[in-house]
């Protein structure tokens, strides 16, 4: 695996270099749409407010209150947002194996940073754990870019799936006896499994979408991605999926 930076990923987040800010249009135009549909609400409802009052000189200072507002407003997301991409950053950059492919999900870089201390106790579990995600994500990207095969990509998923969630799972085996940490496990496993299967589904609703808009031909291939025995995949035992 190869060292990823938080800030080459797909995070749905979005910061202003104040020295790239070239102007006015520059500025406006670097906020995010429905951010910048907020704002001009608020310059409207200012306006509004202060032309109850008087609408010359009151409806001026309105205006002028209501950008004051939206500039404040906005410096104070651009510092939230970046305050959480070094966050990430730090998370990122404590888990090992280095993964490559964990910035394509905030979720997971989260959730093995919070780990590592139940992950101290079998490091070995806990870095093929690490590694089969990793390559989870890797598969997801391929689909994301439109691989043709999505029988053979679904397939690699699950098994990957698998497999990380039973390293996750035999993290118990070395856990000290302690109720705290007993507790923190079930409660990973069970948050493991639900962000898996949240992958695992828009993996599938990308295949679905390229069925629907490429129809169904000799090369469609149908494909009984679960067979075998699985025995963390309950949710999608003994089904059937068109791909």
């Amino acid at each position: 695996m190869t060292s990823r930076s938080v800030s080459e990923g797909s995070f749905e987040t979005s910061s202003v270099d104040p020295s790239n800010v070239l102007g006015l249009y520059d500025y406006i135009n670097d906020i995010d749409r429905p951010v910048l549909f907020k704002y001009v609400s608020v310059i409207i409802v200012s306006m509004a407010v202060s032309s109850i009052v008087s609408f010359s000189f009151a409806t001026v200072v309105g205006l002028v209150v209501g950008i004051v507002i939206v500039l404040f407003m906005n410096d104070k997301e651009q510092y939230q947002t970046t305050s959480l991409n070094k966050q990430l950053e730090d998370k990122l950059g404590s888990i090992f194996p280095v993964p490559e492919y964990f910035h394509l999900d905030i979720n997971i870089i989260s959730f093995f940073h919070d780990i590592q201390d139940l992950g101290s106790y079998n490091k070995q579990a806990y870095n093929d754990a690490v590694e089969h995600t990793d390559e989870l994500l890797h598969k997801l990207s391929d689909l994301r870019k439109g691989a043709t095969d999505c029988a053979n990509e679904i397939s690699i998923m699950v098994d990957q799936k698998s497999l990380a969630v039973n390293h996750i799972t035999s993290l118990f085996e070395s856990i000290p006896a302690n109720s705290v940490l007993w507790n923190k496990h079930s409660d990973a496993v069970s948050k493991f499994q639900l962000l898996l299967e949240r992958i695992m589904d828009e993996a599938k609703s990308l295949c679905d979408k390229k069925i629907k808009e490429e129809g169904i031909s000799v090369r469609t291939r149908f494909y009984d991605q679960y067979v075998g025995p699985k025995p963390m995949d309950s949710k999608y035992k003994d089904k059937f999926y068109q791909i």
